[in-house]
């Protein structure tokens, strides 16, 4: 979040926000945060973006179902 206020919402992609945070929080930063190094960081956004996906098609087989549901009545 603090990126995205400090770029004023500028647009990343996940392998620039992951070299972004890597260098700030990642183990050779000043400030080292444990379990913020690049590959943690990249394993990270592939779970979400495949949690993403399961979401979206979820979301529209639930759509879908609601439609015929409809158009049942």
């Amino acid at each position: 979040m603090e990126l995205l206020r400090e770029k004023c919402g500028a647009s990343y992609n996940s392998q620039k926000i992951v070299g972004l945070i890597d260098g700030r929080y990642g183990p050779d930063s000043p400030l080292p945060l444990r379990g913020l190094g690049d590959s943690n960081l990249e394993k990270m956004f592939a779970d979400a973006s495949t949690s993403m996906k399961e979401a979206k098609e979820n979301s529209s087989k639930r759509l879908q179902m609601q439609n015929r549901k409809l158009q049942l009545k």
